[in-house]
C-alpha cells in the first residue's frame, strides 16, 4: 500500500492506533471504515501491538524508504516502552530498507528511547520525526483543533531541540500537516535549532480542522520560502484558506 503521507514511500503497520485523539485524524476518518473488517483491525483505533509482525521483521520492498506506523502512532503513551524498543530493533537488525521513518506527536518519548538504548539512536537509517501543526498553545478555539491527549506543540518543539542537542548526529524531520496559523518567527527559530533534514507543510486534506485556525496560503508559502535556508521543503496540499 503506498503511503499516504509521503509520497513514493511504502508503510508497514506493526502497531496500529493512538490515544492522542486528533480530530482531523485521517487513519480513522478515512483508512478505518474500509479496513475495520480485516483481523488487523479488530480493535479500530486502540493501540495494538502486533507481536507477529514485529517478529517479522520489515517487509522487503524495492523502494528505499519505509514509514514505520501510519495507522497510528507508536510513541504514544498507550504503548509500552519495551514494545516499542522491540520495534526498532525489529528495524535496526534489518538489512533490508535504507532510511526507517519515524513520526510522533510524543517527541519526549524519544529521548526515553536514546537514554535506554542510544545504538539506536546512532542508526543513521532512522529518521526520527515529529508533527508540529502550530505555534500556538491549547486554548481557545484551539482547544477545539490540537490533539486532547498528545503534548501541545510548543512540548514537541522543546523535546525536537533538546534530541538535537544531545544527538546532533541524528537525522531529523519535521511534518507541518495540517498546518494551522503561527507565528513565523518562531515556527521558524524552531525549524532553524532543530535542524530537520526535511520538513512537509500542507493543509487539512479531510477539511477537519476549522477554517479560523488555518493561515493565509501567502504566510505559509512565506515560511516555505525562509524555511529553505536552513532544510529542504516538501509542500504537500496548499491552497487558499477555506472561508
Amino acid at each position: 500500500m503506498q503511503d499516504k503521507m509521503f509520497f513514493g514511500t511504502k508503510t508497514w503497520n506493526p502497531f496500529t492506533g493512538c490515544d492522542h485523539g486528533c480530530p482531523y485524524c485521517w487513519f480513522f476518518h478515512k483508512t478505518l471504515p474500509r479496513v475495520s473488517g480485516f483481523p488487523k483491525y479488530r480493535n479500530g483505533g486502540v493501540p495494538t501491538v502486533h507481536h507477529y509482525l514485529v517478529k517479522q521483521g520489515p517487509p522487503k520492498y524495492s523502494e528505499p524508504n519505509l514509514f514505520v506506523v501510519d495507522c497510528g502512532d507508536a510513541f504514544c503513551k498507550s504503548f509500552k516502552t519495551e514494545d516499542i524498543i522491540a520495534l526498532l530493533d525489529s528495524c535496526h537488525i534489518s538489512s533490508l530498507v535504507k532510511n526507517f521513518l519515524l513520526l510522533t506527536k510524543n517527541p519526549p518519548r524519544y529521548l526515553e528511547i536514546a537514554e535506554k538504548r542510544p545504538d539506536l539512536v546512532m542508526d543513521g537509517r532512522f529518521v526520527w520525526g515529529a508533527t508540529i501543526e502550530t505555534t500556538w498553545p491549547r486554548v481557545g478555539i484551539y482547544h477545539t483543533q490540537l490533539a486532547p491527549h498528545a503534548p501541545e506543540p510548543w512540548h514537541r518543539a522543546e523535546a525536537m531541540m533538546e534530541f538535537r542537542q544531545k544527538y546532533p548526529n541524528t537525522r531529523m524531520f519535521l511534518s507541518l500537516e495540517p498546518i494551522m496559523d503561527f507565528d513565523l518567527d518562531k515556527m521558524l527559530t524552531w525549524i532553524e535549532k532543530i535542524k530537520p533534514e526535511f520538513i512537509y507543510v500542507g493543509y487539512d486534506s479531510l477539511n477537519k480542522v476549522s477554517p479560523q485556525v488555518e493561515p493565509d496560503l501567502e504566510k505559509v508559502k512565506l515560511l516555505m520560502f525562509h524555511a529553505k535556508a536552513f532544510t529542504k521543503v516538501n509542500p504537500k496540499l496548499l491552497r487558499e484558506r477555506r472561508l
